[in-house]
Order: C-alpha cells, then structure tokens, then sequence
C-alpha cells in the first residue's frame, strides 16, 4: 500500500489501484484535486511550495494519514472543505513559514481527533477559520495575528481545547466572531 506521497511535480492524471482515474495536480490550477485520495492508506503528505489549494475532500478519510507537511513559502491559499476530515490519526500538520493560506474552509480538519495542536509558521496570511476544526481534537493553538475572522462552529465540540496562544492582542480584539460558539475561550 501507499504509504508516502512526496509531490515533487505536476502529474496531470493517473489511476488508483482499484482503477479509478484521478486528477491529483492540474497544471493550471496547481492543486490537489477533489476526493483524490480520499479513504486511501497514506501515511504522510508532502507538498511542494507551488500547490495552490487542497481541493473539496481531496484526503477524506485517510485514517492512517499522521503527517502533514506544507513547504516553507507555499503558494497554498485554501484548504478546502472537507480537505482532511475523518483523519482521526493525523497528528501534524506544518503550514510552513510564509505561506500564502488565507483561507481553511467548512470542515476542512473535521474529527481529525488525535491532531492536538495547530500551528501557523511565520508571516501567515490566514484571514479566514470557517468551521475549520470541529470535532477536533485540538487542545493548543495559535491564532495569527492575519486572521481577521473566525465564523460559527470553528472550534465546535473541541472539548480539549486548553491552550490558546495570541500573538497579537491589538489584532485579537480587532477579530470579528459569528457567534460564541467560535470563539475558542468558549471550549477552554
């Protein structure tokens, strides 16, 4: 089984091993397209800098999926939803320092239990946490001082929530939240 994707360049179009064709990169896009390795064996993910978004369920459930690893200055600017729901025994995701991320959309990390802390590297850009982490099992993040705002449900049912980390206080009470069920003080 396939344990390892490192993604070192475009592949326009291959099949799986159970015959299905796929579209992982497109040349124009420049991202890892809808439901491509959705429910598959991976273990660990590696992008280059040059993807530009994780497509709709693109590593849904992927419950042996542990690592994430985004390069440093990324061209990424979306996760989107349902990117990397169900993968309960992810435990790492690196954003990189850099990154272009403005935006993790509806569910994208939803019952990802076992991913504990959420980290974003120097200089982010992320403006947007859109019911990101529900059910996770966050319990440490830190929010960039980019993020301009965090809608309902973000942080839904993260019952382990223990730490938030501010990096900019000024910047914390200029955020704008839906309601106080995104606001992560009210899991802690």
């Amino acid at each position: 089984s396939l344990d390892l994707i490192t993604f070192t360049a475009f592949i326009a179009k291959m099949t799986s091993r159970i015959g299905r064709r796929i579209s992982i990169l497109s040349a124009s896009e420049k991202g890892i397209q809808p439901l491509s390795f959705a429910s598959t064996n991976l273990k660990k993910i590696v992008t280059p800098a040059s993807v530009t978004r994780v497509g709709y369920g693109a590593f849904d459930d992927c419950l042996n999926l542990t690592d994430v690893d985004f390069a440093n200055n990324s061209q990424l600017e979306v996760v989107e939803e349902w990117a990397f729901r169900g993968c309960k025994n992810l435990t790492f995701v690196n954003f990189g320092n850099n990154s272009k991320l403005t935006a993790i959309e509806e569910d994208a990390f939803r019952g990802c239990e076992s991913w504990t802390r959420a980290t974003f590297g120097a200089n982010s850009q992320l403006k947007n946490i859109n019911h990101a982490f529900r059910y996770s099992g966050i319990d440490d993040i830190t929010i960039p001082a980019s993020v301009t705002c965090i809608e309902s449900y973000a942080f839904d049912f993260c019952s382990n929530m223990k730490r938030l980390y501010i990096s900019d206080l000024e910047a914390w009470c200029r955020l704008e939240f839906e309601s106080e069920t995104c606001h992560p003080l009210n899991y802690s």
